[in-house]
């Protein structure tokens, strides 16, 4: 097929970048002509919350692309559709994340009707803070898609509610298992057992993602196992009552703070050094966290929302636990050290790492296009 791909990759920065590229090789690797049409302006500076939208890593994850589409610019919606339809693709796959990016998307789908199969991977149908007029640019950029991916059933459920005759298919979100290696230096497990054990919380900081009840965790945790806890993510929330928890509970040495976009190339170092990662959101429909988790073989504490729980086998491969539950995340961080689960869960992880391969992702590809 000759497939192009509609989202941002380097020089942009995140995971939907990362997928984007990660997706790329794939359809080239079994033999597709596949190119990626990229945002030539992703976010007006005035509208992006963190440091900048670039990634400034040395380990650069580089696919080759066309960088021709403006999110603000109507002239490179209508270039960009142009140049679409002289490429003359079997199929266009568009990634939805943000309703801010549906102006512009629905320009394109309209013109590249009748000519291409029109395909949405959905990151999130609904964005966490859904005000009327995302619901409305969703529900009119949706009518204009011939076919869907989503990864969770939440997401099939709210994609059925804006478009009842939606053509959809549920794929697992595949691995982030770009991250392996691309360090400078392999980093090999820590497994010293003189030195206090890890868990990790990784990722931007915002309301949605539930920090506050891990750090109120933290004393009943210290009262049973001896761990450290890092926080390695850019705050694109209000810092500083983060701060004053971990001072009201006489944190400070035992967290450790990374106010920082993490650079690719040390990403695995994050991971290889961490016994558990915890994912206490209080919303979501998924999480790439626990897909960057899996492909470390690092089991994985999450909560009740979303499609967190259909990657999560309890007791397996992690824990599951009631949203905005102090006690329930310290009950399950204890469980997992004091019961020496670290093994188990990591032989349990490897076990099922083919459900989440980018083969079987593009395979559902091809036969929606089919």
């Amino acid at each position: 097929m000759k497939v192009i791909l509609v989202g941002p990759s380097h020089p942009y920065r995140g995971g939907i970048s990362h997928y984007n590229t990660r997706l790329y090789k794939e359809f080239i690797k079994k033999g597709h002509d596949c190119s990626i049409l990229n945002f030539k302006r992703m976010y007006p500076s005035i509208f992006f919350p963190g440091k900048t939208q670039y990634d400034e890593s040395s380990s650069i994850f580089e696919a080759p692309s066309d960088r021709l589409l403006d999110s603000i610019n109507p002239f490179s919606w209508h270039k960009t559709a142009k140049f679409i339809k002289s490429q003359n693709p079997d199929v266009v796959i568009f990634h939805w994340w943000q309703p801010f990016f549906g102006p512009g998307y629905n320009t394109i789908l309209k013109k590249l009707e009748n000519t291409s199969k029109r395909i949405f991977i959905c990151h999130n149908v609904r964005p966490h803070e859904e005000s009327m007029i995302d619901s409305f640019l969703s529900r009119r950029v949706f009518k204009n898609v011939d076919r869907f991916i989503v990864h969770s059933e939440e997401d099939k459920v709210n994609l059925l509610e804006i478009r009842p005759d939606a053509v959809i298919e549920k794929n697992f979100h595949p691995l982030y298992d770009i991250f392996e290696n691309s360090g400078k230096h392999k980093t090999e497990r820590r497994n010293d057992k003189k030195t206090p054990s890890n868990i990790l919380f990784f990722g931007y900081i915002r309301k949605y993602k539930g920090l506050e009840y891990l750090l109120k965790a933290m004393p009943k945790i210290l009262n049973e196992v001896d761990v450290r806890l890092t926080v390695a993510g850019e705050f694109y929330d209000e810092k500083q009552p983060y701060l004053d928890l971990i001072e009201e509970h006489g944190l400070s040495n035992k967290i450790n703070i990374i106010d920082k976009y993490i650079p690719n190339e040390e990403v695995e170092g994050y991971f290889m050094n961490s016994d558990l990662v915890v994912i206490p959101y209080r919303d979501a429909t998924q999480s790439g966290i626990i897909q960057i988790s899996y492909s470390f073989g690092v089991p994985v504490v999450v909560t009740r929302v979303g499609g967190l729980p259909e990657v999560v086998h309890d007791g397996e491969t992690g824990y599951i636990v009631e949203p905005g539950s102090s006690n329930a995340v310290a009950d399950a961080v204890i469980d997992f050290f004091k019961n020496n689960k670290s093994e188990e869960f990591k032989n349990n992880i490897a076990k099922r790492k083919h459900l989440f391969s980018w083969e079987n992702l593009v395979i559902t590809l091809e036969n929606l296009v089919r």
